[in-house]
């Protein structure tokens, strides 16, 4: 499943009660793991946000469904989470950071993640610019092609590796 359509979707308690949307998605970048998932309740003015851990999840079609009730999830102030001292990165933080090979060459900006949901595990889907790379505008990385995450992610891979990389992943099939 993508980032994007995971952050569309609508989180309901163990009694069908919606408790609000997926806001953003919290991302291990050691581990290549979600860890876990930012509902966004309210309004403009009193907006709430609650941290999801990965266990307190049932089930995922086109909603979220959790085991517990909303009284049993961790409630964050918009304050507390811009201040709070996440070692993990959100997915909206990762989105459209550049991504440069080993040689030097500017490959383009993440655009998404293609998550699997049973192992928890993600890619990072990058967008090719220029068409330096392959006919197709997007290619997948996995953890062991980054050397490097700063202000932008430097990968292991050379300019020739990478065109190897967009031939060894369906970025369809996320």
């Amino acid at each position: 499943m993508r980032a994007t359509e995971l952050k569309k979707m609508v989180v309901l308690d163990n009694r069908d009660v919606e408790i609000g949307k997926v806001s953003d998605i919290c991302i291990d970048l050691d581990k290549f793991k979600v860890e876990n998932i930012l509902v966004s309740t309210g309004g403009f003015f009193s907006t709430k946000y609650y941290i999801l851990n990965m266990e307190d999840l049932a089930e995922i079609n086109n909603s979220i469904q959790l085991k517990c009730l909303e009284e049993d999830i961790d409630q964050l102030s918009d304050l507390e989470l811009k201040n709070s001292a996440y070692e993990s990165y959100f997915f909206n933080d990762l989105q459209n950071i550049y991504v440069v090979s080993a040689d030097a060459v500017t490959v383009g900006p993440v655009k998404e993640l293609c998550i699997d949901l049973i192992e928890l595990t993600f890619k990072i889907i990058i967008e090719s610019t220029h068409g330096k790379f392959s006919k197709n505008d997007y290619f997948m990385i996995h953890q062991d092609d980054i050397s490097d995450i700063r202000e932008f992610i430097i990968l292991k891979l050379k300019k020739d590796e990478i065109k190897q990389k967009t031939k060894e992943y369906d970025v369809k099939k996320c």
